[in-house]
């Protein structure tokens, strides 16, 4: 990533952070205290959706399981499509004991993702066998979702604030000899406040959700996750 992208992205990070802490009372007698954590490792989420099947007669030694592939078009792949936490966008934050009864945590996120269709043989991927030929494959976009999740007691955690949703563009069209098409890579922002009393320390994580067909991943140093103690009046 170049110096460039690297400033854009932090940029957006404390712009965002800058919004959200314009809109709090604080109190003045203990300043907000920040910590940030950033990706520095690959992230990846697998494609939640087959493809748009095109297949005609005559294309393999398998019509009837070729027709029947065109029928999962677009539909759930088993086992895809659950919440699953973003690679590096974990953190625990310790709470000074002054601000554990009168604060609140601001909690803010950015992640760039790229995707890309992957695509699927269906005599590897278990789904026409026996197989041999081609088929066509489309792959959609969609919606990606983040959120922000805690664990404030150590009793488990729970899924805090609202969804955040961006848009995949579609991928292109493949066959089994044509090269993934370039990836696409929509930045998602999201924000959301948590309400004390808080005890010795907070765990924050970030989660995703993918509901398009496309295989998602975030480089290192393209997310970046934020928790500020705020002192409320």
């Amino acid at each position: 990533m170049s110096k460039k992208g690297i400033a854009i992205v932090l940029l957006l990070c404390f712009a965002t952070l800058s919004t959200a802490l314009a809109g709090l009372e604080t109190n003045v007698e203990n300043a907000p205290l920040v910590s940030s954590r950033v990706g520095v490792g690959l992230a990846t989420l697998a494609a939640a959706r087959y493809p748009v099947f095109v297949y005609r007669d005559g294309w393999s030694t398998n019509d009837v399981c070729g027709r029947r592939l065109v029928g999962l078009s677009s539909t759930l792949i088993p086992g895809r499509g659950g919440w699953d936490n973003v690679a590096g966008l974990k953190t625990t934050v310790t709470i000074p004991e002054s601000y554990r009864n009168n604060s609140k945590l601001l909690i803010t996120w950015t992640i760039r993702v790229e995707g890309a269709g992957v695509l699927i043989n269906p005599l590897s991927a278990g789904l026409c066998n026996p197989w041999s030929g081609s088929i066509n494959e489309t792959f959609k976009g969609g919606q990606v979702y983040s959120r922000a999740e805690v664990d404030t007691t150590g009793h488990g955690w729970v899924a805090t604030g609202d969804l955040t949703a961006m848009t995949m563009p579609d991928g292109s069209t493949q066959t089994s000899y044509t090269p993934p098409p370039p990836s696409h890579d929509p930045t998602s922002t999201g924000s959301c406040l948590v309400n004390g009393p808080f005890g010795n320390t907070v765990k924050v994580r970030i989660s995703w959700r993918n509901d398009t067909s496309l295989s998602l991943e975030s480089k290192a140093r393209y997310r970046n996750l934020i928790v500020t103690i705020v002192p409320s009046r």
